[in-house]
């Protein structure tokens, strides 16, 4: 099973890098995709059953285009939606994977980042969206918390009340970032250790975009990763 995550820094439905973009996700070749900052034309496929935020108003406070949304999940596995407190920020999915039921939510935590006048909102999102997985946690049973934290914990490092937060809360819901060590990076994904257990995975997640500052076409200012997980007691890896 892979799964996948990438901001895709706000695509335009005319964008001359959409072409690119999808062929990096075809390569990547995800079984659960979480996209964020993206927009409604970026679709890898009918391999994939997606799920949408809500599409982001036009114009809008953060100048939006048609079809952006902040998050979507992609998925070649059976879902259904769970309801969340911001739709316009955040969805979370129910997926019925081989090793059993998974809520999947994606997320982008605090529009702006973590950074100057934005701080505030950052702190608040993060709040109310601890306050989502809890919930999801305690109703849903596993969860993974996927997309961009706008939080680094290796490498440059956003303010460590960000980190701390959400570390008490995965520790409190026995969730492990498989994800955390990779430097530079803001991306993560977060899965509850229970849905891990006798799991085989990579402590170094592919990466790619990885030049990102570099690469022209600028395809997107954030790296993607992904993790494979394998789970021998189903006697092949997904």
């Amino acid at each position: 099973m892979k799964i996948a995550t990438w901001n895709l820094d706000r695509p335009t439905t005319s964008s001359p890098k959409n072409l690119q973009l999808l062929q990096e996700l075809k390569d990547v070749d995800a079984d659960i995709l979480i996209l964020t900052e993206t927009n409604f034309v970026i679709d890898p496929g009918e391999k994939y059953t997606p799920l949408f935020s809500d599409l982001l108003p036009v114009p809008g406070l953060y100048k939006y285009t048609h079809g952006e949304n902040q998050t979507t999940i992609w998925s070649r596995y059976p879902l259904s939606r769970i309801q969340t407190q911001h739709p316009s920020i955040t969805t979370c999915a129910k997926v019925q994977t081989p090793n059993g039921d998974l809520s999947v939510y994606g997320t982008v935590i605090g529009i702006l980042g973590p950074i100057g006048r934005a701080k505030d909102d950052f702190l608040r999102n993060l709040s109310e969206q601890i306050q989502d997985w809890k919930k999801i946690s305690s109703e849903q049973g596993n969860i993974a918390v996927i997309g961009d934290f706008n939080v680094c914990w290796n490498g440059e490092k956003f303010p460590k009340t960000g980190r701390e937060e959400i570390d008490r809360c995965f520790e409190e819901l026995g969730i492990l970032n498989l994800t955390r060590d990779v430097e530079s990076n803001i991306d993560h994904i977060a899965i509850s250790g229970s849905f891990l257990e006798n799991a085989r995975y990579d402590a170094d997640p592919r990466k790619w975009n990885t030049q990102k500052k570099l690469r022209k076409p600028k395809l997107s200012d954030h790296m993607g990763v992904c993790v494979t997980l394998e789970f021998p007691q189903l006697n092949r890896a997904y």
